[in-house]
């Protein structure tokens, strides 16, 4: 299995950077530095960070995994064409993933709704998506994930 570091979420309860391992990002460090697989809704939110990070069509079998954001950074539009174009994405791909997780057994791996959705651009290389859902489960968190073109990262708030 490949262990290189592939990202990091901000663990509010332990008020520290956890970093996240493994050709799915299905692994994770726990607070003792051990490694632990990621269930239920940290796999759910590790699910969403994942698809907006992934540039469609690029995950193996399945096309219509993804977002088309990270070709639109550096482009010539303006910041409302911008947030409309990601707006969209962004609820595409969340919809796509509700789809995906709809057979799963534990509710809080399954999207309920999309509560709130923000998109913050201070340059035309990154942009922030501030996504808010419930889980079925009942669960709510706010997820932060920055998309740059050279750099991408996520940090996940509440929870």
């Amino acid at each position: 299995m490949d262990l290189k570091l592939q990202s990091f979420q901000t663990d509010n309860s332990r008020n520290t950077l956890v970093p996240t391992f493994g050709p799915n990002n299905d692994l994770m460090l726990d607070h003792t530095k051990g490694l632990q697989t990621v269930t239920s809704f940290d796999e759910l939110k590790q699910d969403v960070m994942k698809i907006l990070m992934t540039e469609l069509g690029m995950k193996y079998l399945d096309a219509n995994y993804g977002t088309t954001i990270i070709s639109r950074l550096g482009s010539k539009v303006n910041f409302q064409s911008l947030y409309e174009y990601v707006k969209r994405d962004v609820l595409i791909a969340l919809q796509y993933l509700q789809t995906l997780n709809s057979t799963r057994t534990d509710p809080d791996e399954q999207i309920k709704s999309i509560d709130a959705l923000n998109i913050v651009s201070n340059n035309p290389m990154s942009i922030e998506i501030q996504v808010t859902f419930t889980t079925v489960g009942g669960k709510s968190t706010n997820t932060t994930t920055v998309i740059g073109a050279a750099i991408s990262s996520t940090q996940t708030v509440g929870g």
